[in-house]
């Protein structure tokens, strides 16, 4: 009996480290999740912030008459929306998020015609996954062929020596 007293101390003492081990996994889960939402949030405010901004510098512009102030306002607020896109990404890149939350983060990090078109999808057949958006949008935005000259010429290989050819 002193052996199977033995294991099953043993295995009381291996039972408790794991426990510890998930109780502390499960604080850290959680920790990250509110440093997560904390992230959220932030980002949330620098875009509204952004949007107000732009919105200010734009009737600022509108008010102005001297197309020397106008330019320079103009330059200004390209400068504001450049820093604010690249503090944006970069928010986007250190928070490590997963497919999902990059799926969400989206709206506000495309602009263009690539806005334009993620917004009509999201309408027509929302992404399910990060993996089917990016074969989606390689698909709208990549270039055939036919429809590049450089591309086609730029992709040809030599597959014979210019002796062969030479001869022909």
């Amino acid at each position: 009996m002193g052996k199977i007293d033995d294991l099953a101390d043993e295995l009381h003492g291996s039972l408790a480290s794991v426990t510890v081990t998930v109780a502390t996994m499960a604080e850290n889960w959680e920790q990250q999740k509110k440093t997560n939402e904390m992230t959220n949030q932030s980002i949330s405010e620098i875009h509204s912030n952004l949007s107000r901004l732009t919105e200010m510098m734009t009737r600022i512009v509108a008010n102005q008459s001297n197309p020397t102030t106008i330019n320079g306002i103009r330059r200004r607020v390209n400068r504001i929306r450049q820093i604010s896109q690249r503090i944006l990404h970069l928010c986007v890149r250190l928070g490590r998020y997963s497919d999902d939350d990059r799926l969400d983060l989206l709206s506000i990090t495309l602009k263009g015609p690539a806005l334009h078109w993620f917004n009509r999808e999201m309408s027509r057949e929302p992404f399910r996954d990060w993996p089917q958006f990016k074969k989606r949008m390689i698909a709208r935005f990549s270039q055939k062929m036919e429809e590049n000259p450089g591309k086609r010429l730029f992709s040809l290989r030599q597959t014979s020596s210019i002796a062969d050819c030479d001869r022909d």
